[in-house]
């Protein structure tokens, strides 16, 4: 039997967009520092002045409205 593994990408039906790595990238940054929730994660959006997709600041509902249309 074969050993089991992980391929992050075996689920991707595209390369990432610049958005999208730019949020992964913030996302990724938050984690590394212990933050889990959506408010510190939605601030630190803000501060690293990531594209909103509608063109305003992020919200917490636009952020979840986001990962939920990318399918995280």
């Amino acid at each position: 039997m074969s050993e089991l593994y992980l391929n992050p990408d075996q689920s991707r039906s595209a390369e990432p967009t610049p958005l999208e790595n730019a949020i992964g990238d913030v996302i990724e940054r938050c984690f590394a520092e212990g933050v889990t929730t959506c408010e510190p994660i939605v601030e630190a959006l803000n501060k690293a002045k990531v594209p909103v997709p509608e063109g305003a600041a992020w919200t917490v509902a636009m952020f979840q409205a986001e990962m939920k249309r990318l399918g995280a």
